[in-house]
């Protein structure tokens, strides 16, 4: 990372309160799909940082902000094992706790804005939103999800044992 690319990620995050990172496909060595995640949501409002696999940068990009609009009006939302249909229109969503593995492999800013900014000695809470296949509405670990689309969402984390709808 270079010092002007730090210093305009902490401009953006003391402008805005987070920073949406955005990783084009194939952009990390070995990761062949497109995320994005927050960096500030733990150090603004000690809720965990979001990651989103798979989706386009502009609908992530949108998604995360109105999350954090949400968060920092005082939504409690965006837990792990619970459905929300209340993100998309379309489609329900879900969340997983992001793993140790799932960070060093994706959440490079959020890492060295926390170890180094923050002081933090542990990793980032951090979770990832987990969306169905359009076509069956089956989520990675149910029957009926199309093997196809683990090249485009893969899970940071381990699945929810099951899940509750809010």
């Amino acid at each position: 990372m270079s010092t002007n690319a730090q210093e305009n990620f902490l401009e953006a995050i003391k402008k805005e309160g987070i920073v949406v990172t955005h990783v084009a496909d194939g952009e990390m060595p070995g990761i062949g799909y497109p995320y994005s995640y927050t960096t500030g949501l733990y150090a603004q409002y000690r809720r965990p940082e979001i990651i989103i696999c798979g989706m386009s940068s502009q609908m992530t990009h949108q998604t995360l902000h109105a999350m954090h609009v949400h968060i920092r009006n005082g939504a409690n939302w965006f837990e792990t094992g619970k459905l929300y249909d209340t993100i998309f229109k379309e489609f329900q969503v879900t969340f997983i706790e992001v793993s140790e593995a799932g960070h060093a492999a994706h959440l490079h800013w959020a890492t060295w804005y926390y170890q180094t900014m923050q002081a933090m000695t542990e990793l980032v809470p951090a979770i990832q939103m987990v969306w169905p296949a359009t076509t069956t509405k089956a989520f990675p670990w149910q029957p009926g999800w199309p093997e196809e689309l683990n090249a485009f969402q893969p899970l940071l984390g381990p699945p929810p044992a099951n899940l509750a709808k809010i």
